[in-house]
């Protein structure tokens, strides 16, 4: 059943998980948030640079920080005594920067995709082209023997 959480989240409960299954300091948060951030700017180098060599591990390395994160947001709860204002203000910052970087991110991935689909759309021409030439000749080019015999 859903329920609605203080903080305006909407949680699956569950009456044997009422209670949360771990709890994380404001420090190990904060630092979880800054890991996120150098995975962020650890891809937008990447891109930028051109030296993305493997997705699926650029995917998985995202997929666990995210992960760890959202385990810690949601095990802090800002209407706690122990979550002071400057704490709810730090966190709020840098969600803040984390969806600035994201946008920029998604950004520079749709860059790069428009870069590739327009150099498969001149591949296919070019291959176009050379069909329209010589058919598949030109794909499997064979030596010719001349002979002084005649």
């Amino acid at each position: 059943m859903l329920i609605p959480q203080k903080n305006r989240k909407w949680r699956l409960v569950y009456p044997f998980l009422s209670k949360k299954m771990s709890t994380f300091s404001k420090q190990e948060l904060i630092a979880t948030l800054n890991d996120f951030v150098i995975v962020q700017q650890e891809h937008a180098e990447l891109l930028q640079n051109n030296r993305m060599k493997s997705l699926p591990l650029w995917h998985n390395k995202r997929q666990q920080v995210f992960n760890h994160l959202k385990q810690c947001l949601d095990s802090f709860d800002p209407h706690t005594e122990a979550a002071d204002s400057d704490t709810v203000r730090l966190v709020k910052k840098q969600l803040d920067e984390i969806l600035a970087g994201e946008k920029k991110l998604a950004a520079s991935v749709k860059n790069r995709q428009n870069k590739i689909k327009e150099t498969l759309r001149k591949m296919r021409k070019g291959k176009k082209v050379l069909q329209r030439y010589g058919g598949n000749r030109l794909a499997a080019v064979q030596p010719t023997y001349i002979s002084n015999n005649m």
